[in-house]
């Protein structure tokens, strides 16, 4: 708890001096400048792609920042909705797996009972999951269970693009059964990501498998403009609950 505190503290200056106006902006007009650098053709495609990972940071960095601020009222809302159906916890807390095999705790809002897996061990939800909440429920569809991963983007942990950080268990299984599935574990896992924006949660191995071809392919297209258009239809995916169980 004390060093959540201490990073709280280290970052309230820098959340401070985003939100005025005339910082703000600077901010984004560096972006824009960024942007043209890593489409124009006269770079090699080294410099372009270390340019591109640097300024995904940035990104990532400021994106949550600035989704906590924006956010606070509404994860609040949330806490409070949790607490009157089910009481505590109100966090969800996993381990799961991110780049290069490490494994990091990953924060969510709780959406299913207490101690859900107490007598199945890890398992795949399931199509209309008893063990999910009513309010769980709610915030599976809109992918709002998922906002308090941005302190995990903001520490580093996971980016706003990227696969999606599966748990330790599965990852072990899954290697076993797809040999190409390591392969993922190159990129930094994302709050959303092209399989995310296209299919539904895994069930079954079949839906790890689409969702593994999505991944792949991000791998070879990653770029400004792809992580421009997941974060668009991501959007379309909070608004319409596509995808959700």
């Amino acid at each position: 708890v004390r060093n959540n505190n201490k990073r709280i503290l280290t970052i309230l200056p820098v959340i401070g001096w985003l939100s005025r106006t005339e910082n703000l902006g600077s901010v984004l007009l560096l972006f824009q400048v960024l942007f043209y650098l890593l489409t124009c053709p006269f770079f090699p495609h080294k410099i372009r792609n270390d340019m591109y990972l640097a300024l995904k940071r940035a990104s990532d960095i400021v994106l949550s920042l600035l989704g906590i601020i924006a956010l606070f009222p509404l994860g609040i809302i949330i806490s409070a909705m949790i607490f009157i159906e089910n009481r505590r916890p109100i966090f969800f807390i996993q381990e799961r797996v991110g780049k290069a095999g490490k494994v990091f705790k990953i924060y969510k809002f709780r959406s299913m009972i207490k101690n859900a897996e107490r007598h199945s061990g890890p398992v795949w939800a399931i199509k209309d999951d008893p063990r999910i909440t009513p309010i769980g429920r709610i915030l599976r569809k809109t992918r709002l269970d998922e906002l308090p991963q941005l302190f995990n983007v903001l520490r580093g942990e996971m980016s706003m693009v990227g696969p999606r950080p599966e748990r330790p268990e599965f990852v072990d299984m899954l290697k076993q059964k797809i040999p190409d599935y390591p392969k993922r574990l190159q990129l930094k896992p994302g709050l959303t990501g092209l399989a995310q924006v296209n299919h539904r949660y895994d069930t079954c191995i079949d839906d790890v498998r689409k969702k593994l071809a999505c991944d792949f392919e991000y791998m070879k297209k990653q770029s400004l403009l792809l992580d421009l258009t997941i974060f668009a239809k991501t959007v379309n995916v909070i608004l319409t609950g596509k995808g959700a169980h």
